[in-house]
């Protein structure tokens, strides 16, 4: 990896492209429209930013290898206003100037790997004296021989820190696996930049990614993006139980017991909004205070991709109808409505269908059915009716148009 370095070195001696300096627009109403699209200098400004450029940041593959442009904390999180101006209050930045399509950001990742990573399933773990850097900051308990530091003057600390960091044109990172079912991933990373010929040009990784050494990798990324992102994953798919236990199931991960919770505790003093500032934004009918509804943040496929899985977050039982449940089954309750929850196909977001029965209450569970006049048992041949004569029911109208929409 060090010809990669010495190539970024020489690559980067000009001056880089800034990032944007306002937040990413939306097409329609801010919080709940889509986003607008990403930036097409973008790829360009992580590519020049990147010591592996284009190339896998965990596998070292090529661009045309399935490689894409990732977003470190999701650029969907654009959407939750009162967050991103809670971030940008806490990082002393003035209200609507934070960007997520900046260069420190993003990064380039194998499909699949970009798939586990947008899913929680994996991160890039900072060292525990970065983190500590900033949670000396915002902690009620600091280190021995310091006192806690003001409210007032965390933010201008917490941006000295910041720019601190920025001036590192490189930071190191440990690739950690958070979800067992990454112990079905392999990894195998090409350690030279010359066309593979042979076995030896690759290193292979398994769970949990310690041997043959611990796997870090070295990128432009800011220390920043990576504790909101864990943060995130560690407050939404990991609450505090669900940590505590995640930690005892996964012996590899008892060793970063100290990371996790100084992540949790600066992710939670980041996005936490003064609520005096809040009202003053609020009354000054602020364009970046916006609030959509609580399933965006986790339900939007905006957020973590197309097939967004944040764990058991979202997942819905099948609907009756994809179960391949007739009507009958759909309920043996009496009243005249019952609540389905089902699960929109091609996305995570759930609604919930109200399926109404047209056949009044209690009295009418046992009434004939206009769907009841075919008799579906084995014993009988499809489509003879309850009389024994073949054909549909004797009507003028077919029973499937008075058949209840499964879907509706």
């Amino acid at each position: 990896m060090a010809d990669s370095q010495t190539q970024h070195s020489s690559r980067t001696s000009g001056t880089l492209k800034s990032s944007p300096n306002t937040r990413i627009g939306h097409t329609g109403k801010p919080g709940d429209s889509a986003l607008e699209s990403v930036d097409s200098g973008l790829k360009r400004r992580t590519r020049d930013a990147a010591p592996t450029t284009d190339r896998c940041i965990i596998e070292n593959k090529i661009l045309y290898d399935g490689v894409h442009l990732c977003h470190v904390f999701g650029r969907g999180q654009t959407k939750q206003g009162s967050m991103m101006c809670a971030i940008e209050s806490n990082w002393n930045m003035e209200i609507g100037s934070l960007t997520l399509d900046a260069r420190r950001n993003c990064f380039y990742a194998r499909s699949p790997l970009h798939h586990h990573f947008d899913n929680g399933r994996w991160t890039m773990l900072p060292s525990l004296e970065v983190i500590q850097e900033y949670e000396n900051i915002i902690s009620d308990n600091p280190p021995a021989g310091t006192a806690p530091v003001d409210v007032s003057m965390q933010p201008r600390l917490t941006a000295e820190i910041l720019e601190k960091h920025n001036k590192v044109a490189i930071h190191t990172y440990t690739v950690v696996p958070l979800d067992p079912q990454m112990a079905d991933v392999c990894i195998h990373r090409q350690i030279t930049l010359d066309r593979p010929t042979k076995a030896t040009d690759f290193e292979t990784y398994f769970f949990p990614y310690e041997t043959p050494a611990p796997l870090v990798v070295h990128s432009h990324i800011h220390p920043k993006f990576a504790i909101l992102e864990l943060g995130f994953i560690l407050s939404e798919k990991y609450s505090s139980t669900a940590g505590e236990n995640l930690l005892d199931d996964q012996p590899h991960l008892a060793k970063y017991k100290a990371h996790f919770d100084g992540v949790r505790d600066i992710y939670d003093a980041w996005t936490f909004l003064d609520i005096n500032l809040r009202r003053r934004l609020k009354a000054e009918n602020s364009p970046y205070l916006y609030d959509p509804e609580r399933k965006t943040r986790l339900e939007d496929p905006s957020y973590r991709g197309r097939n967004c899985d944040l764990g058991n977050l979202g997942r819905r039982e099948p609907s009756l109808r994809r179960q391949g449940l007739p009507p009958a089954d759909f309920g043996s309750t009496s009243s005249t409505g019952e609540e389905v929850s089902t699960a929109v196909e091609g996305s995570t977001r759930s609604a919930t269908h109200r399926i109404r029965y047209a056949y009044g209450g209690p009295s009418s569970m046992n009434s004939k059915r206009p769907h009841d006049d075919v008799d579906t048992s084995p014993t009988r041949p499809p489509g003879t009716s309850l009389s024994g004569q073949m054909g549909p029911p004797a009507s003028t109208t077919s029973h499937r148009s008075n058949r209840p929409r499964r879907d509706a």
